[in-house]
C-alpha cells in the first residue's frame, strides 16, 4: 500500500506504508507532492536509497543549515521544555543524539542506529518521535547516510501507525490534545514532500489554535480546570512554537500569538519565585522552563515578564529586583474561566491568593510572604436540623472588586430556593491579612451547624493560645495569626464552636440555634502585627431604633495594636439604614477602617 499523508474522515492520521524490508521497494511504495523537489522525487521512483539520502541532505541545506551556536540554543530551549516526565531520557538513546552537542557523526549514528535495532518493531512513545524528528530537523548533515536514512523510514512509519492509534482530535477537549498534536505538526513539517502533508498541517494548525481558544478566554485567561496542569499545557505549546520557528513557519499569526502571550501572562500572575498555584504535586516551579516558554512565545530578552522570571531564577534570587518594568496586570477575576487570582506585587515577597470554583468545592492556593501556606479544597459539612446537607450545585461568583489596597470576592452555591451557601474573601494587600467569611441561609432549618476546612501545607504547624482563642500557624520562616471573629476571644466564654489545626487541616466549626449562620476568621501575617497585642469582640447592631440577632446581622470589632477595623455583614436586607459603632449602611458587607480619632473609613463595601 502506497504512503500518503492524506487525511481520513476528520482524523488525523497517515496512510500506513509499507512493511517491506527492501528500502528500494518501500522507496518505490511513497508518493511525493510535485513540488518535492526533483531529485527527492526522482531517487525515490528509481528506489535508489543513496541518491535518495543525498537528496534529503540537500533539502534540509536549502531549507535551514543550524550554526552551531543556534543550535545550542534551539536544544537548550527544548530541554527545559522537556516536561517532568521527559525530564528522564525516554527514549534513551535519541535523547543523547539529540542533545549532546558534540558527538562525532559517527557516534550520532550508532546511537540512533542502536535505538533503532533495540526500538525499531515498537509502535513508539511520544517523547521518541518527537526527538527523532528533531534530529530529522536539526542533524540531516551531522548523521552518516545510512542513519539517516533508517531515522526517516522509521519515523515516518512509526509516526503513521502512532496517529492511527490514537482517537479522533476534539478540540472541545482543550490542552488534553496539544501531546498529540505536537507530534501531528511536527510530522506534518518534517514530511512536508509527501502528498497530503499540506492538508494535514492545515487541519492541525487550526486544531492547535482551536485548543487554545476552547480552553482560554479571549485575553488568554485560561479555565480553571485546566490551571494545574498549565504549565506542561505551556511546555507543549512552547514547543510546538520553538519547532515553528526553527523550521520557519506560519502557525503563530498575530491573533494566535497575542493570545498565547496573554495566557503566558496569566500564568504568571499564579507564580512567586519558586512555586506555581494550585498546580498538581509539590507546586514548586521551575523558573528555567517557564522562560524558555516565554522565548518559545516570542518574548524579548528585555521585556518585562522576562526580566521578572530572571529574578526568579535560582542564580538571581535574592540579587536581583523588580525595576519599572512594563508588567501584566495581577490581578484578575473571570467568571467564564471560574477563577480569580489576588496579589499584592510583582516583587518578592509576595502574598498571592488564587481561587478557582469549577469543582464541587472552591480551591485555594494561599502563599503569605513566598511561602505556601494552604492548597486544595476549602470543604464544608453543613447539617440542617441534624440531617447533612447534601449538593452537586456549582459554585457562582456573585461579585468581585479589585483596588490598591484590597480584593474582594464572593462565591455562592444556590442549593434550593430557600437555602444557599456563601464564601466571602478579603485579600488585604498592604495589611497582609485575608478575611474568610462562610455563610449559610436556610430559612426552613430550627438550627444549622457547619464545619469547614482549610488543607495546610506540610511545613506548616499550629499552636493554640491558652487563654484565648486565637490560633497560630508556624514554619521555620514564617508565623501567621489567626482570629476567630464569630467566636468570643476568651476561652472563659461559652462559644457554639472552635478553630483548631490539626492532621494539616484548617478546621472551623460553628452552630447557630436558627436559619442562619455566619462565621468569620481573619488571617494576619504582617511583620508589623506579629508581637502585637489583639483584641475582638462582637459589636451591636441597631435596627430602626431595635437590637438586632445574628439572624438579621452580625458586626465584629478587631485591633492588633492600634490598629482597628470593623467588619459587618447584613443576612437580610434592612428597609433602612443599620447602625453600627457609628456606621450607617444599607450595605450586605462593610470592611472599614476605624481611625485613632474613632472615625470609620470604609475599604470596601458589598451592596446588597
Amino acid at each position: 500500500m502506497s504512503t500518503t499523508l492524506e487525511q481520513g474522515n476528520g482524523q488525523l492520521s497517515y496512510g500506513l506504508a509499507s512493511n517491506s524490508s527492501v528500502d528500494s521497494e518501500w522507496l518505490k511504495s511513497l508518493n511525493f507532492r510535485t513540488s518535492a523537489p526533483q531529485g527527492l522525487r526522482e531517487a525515490a521512483h528509481e528506489g535508489n536509497v543513496n541518491d535518495f539520502t543525498s537528496a534529503l541532505i540537500e533539502s534540509a541545506s536549502e531549507r535551514r543549515v543550524f550554526k552551531k551556536s543556534e543550535r545550542l540554543e534551539l536544544l537548550e530551549q527544548l530541554r527545559h521544555l522537556r516536561e517532568v516526565t521527559q525530564n528522564v531520557e525516554v527514549s534513551g538513546d535519541l535523547a543523547t543524539a539529540l542533545f549532546e552537542v558534540n558527538l562525532k557523526k559517527a557516534e550520532r549514528s550508532g546511537y540512533v542506529e542502536a535505538f533503532i535495532a533495540e526500538h525499531g518493531e515498537e509502535v513508539p512513545d511520544s517523547v521518541s518521535l518527537s526527538d527523532a524528528i528533531w534530529i530529522l530537523a536539526i542533524y540531516s548533515q551531522k548523521l552518516e547516510n545510512e542513519a539517516l536514512f533508517s531515522l526517516w523510514r522509521w519515523t515516518l512509519q512509526k509516526g503513521q501507525e502512532w496517529m492511527e492509534a490514537k482517537p479522533v482530535c476534539d478540540a472541545e477537549q482543550g490542552f488534553s490534545q496539544l501531546r498529540f498534536l505536537e507530534v501531528c505538526y511536527l510530522m506534518a513539517v518534517s514530511f512536508e514532500n509527501l502528498k497530503g502533508s499540506r492538508s494535514l498541517l492545515k487541519e492541525t494548525t487550526a486544531l492547535i489554535r482551536n485548543c487554545v481558544d476552547e480552553a482560554t478566554d479571549t485575553d488568554g485567561t485560561p479555565q480553571a480546570h485546566w490551571v494545574p496542569t498549565l504549565l506542561d499545557s505551556l511546555s507543549s505549546l512552547g514547543r510546538i512554537a520553538t519547532f515553528n520557528t526553527a523550521m520557519q513557519q506560519k502557525l503563530i499569526n498575530k491573533a494566535f500569538g497575542k493570545r498565547l502571550q496573554g495566557l503566558f501572562e496569566r500564568t504568571c500572575s499564579y507564580c512567586t519565585q519558586d512555586h506555581f498555584s494550585l498546580s498538581l504535586g509539590d507546586s514548586t516551579l521551575d523558573s528555567d522552563r517557564l522562560d524558555a516558554v516565554a522565548a518559545a512565545f516570542l518574548f524579548d530578552k528585555k521585556d518585562g515578564i522576562r526580566r521578572l522570571i530572571q529574578t526568579w531564577q535560582k542564580k538571581n534570587q535574592g540579587k536581583r529586583k523588580v525595576g519599572d518594568w512594563s508588567l501584566p496586570e495581577m490581578v484578575h477575576q473571570s467568571d467564564w474561566a471560574q477563577h480569580a487570582c489576588m496579589r499584592s506585587d510583582w516583587s518578592s515577597p509576595v502574598d498571592l491568593c488564587v481561587i478557582t470554583h469549577e469543582g464541587a468545592m472552591p480551591r485555594i492556593d494561599l502563599v503569605i510572604a513566598d511561602h505556601p501556606l494552604i492548597k486544595g479544597d476549602w470543604e464544608h459539612e453543613i447539617s440542617l436540623d441534624g440531617k447533612t446537607l447534601k449538593s452537586d450545585a456549582g459554585w457562582v461568583c456573585t461579585c468581585w472588586f479589585a483596588d490598591d489596597e484590597v480584593n474582594y470576592m464572593e462565591l455562592v452555591q444556590e442549593i434550593d430556593a430557600s437555602t444557599r451557601v456563601s464564601r466571602q474573601m478579603i485579600f488585604l494587600r498592604e495589611e497582609h491579612q485575608l478575611v474568610l467569611n462562610h455563610m449559610v441561609i436556610a430559612e426552613k432549618a430550627g438550627e444549622i451547624s457547619s464545619r469547614t476546612t482549610l488543607p495546610l501545607r506540610a511545613d506548616w504547624i499550629g499552636e493554640a493560645d491558652t487563654a484565648t482563642r486565637e490560633l497560630a500557624l508556624e514554619n521555620a520562616a514564617q508565623r501567621v495569626r489567626i482570629h476567630p471573629l464569630s467566636l468570643p476571644q476568651e476561652h472563659v466564654v461559652k462559644a457554639d464552636g472552635k478553630l483548631f489545626a490539626s492532621g494539616q487541616e484548617l478546621t472551623f466549626e460553628q452552630h447557630s440555634a436558627g436559619s442562619r449562620l455566619f462565621s468569620s476568621m481573619v488571617l494576619d501575617w504582617s511583620p508589623k502585627h506579629l508581637e502585637k497585642p489583639v483584641e475582638w469582640g462582637k459589636l451591636t447592631v441597631a435596627h430602626d431604633g431595635r437590637i438586632e440577632t445574628i439572624e438579621q446581622a452580625a458586626a465584629f470589632r478587631f485591633r492588633v495594636g492600634r490598629s482597628q477595623w470593623l467588619l459587618y455583614h447584613s443576612m437580610t436586607e434592612p428597609d433602612v439604614p443599620r447602625s453600627v459603632l457609628g456606621l450607617h449602611t444599607s450595605h450586605e458587607t462593610v470592611l472599614s477602617k476605624i481611625t485613632s480619632k474613632g472615625e470609620i473609613e470604609p475599604i470596601i463595601e458589598v451592596e446588597m
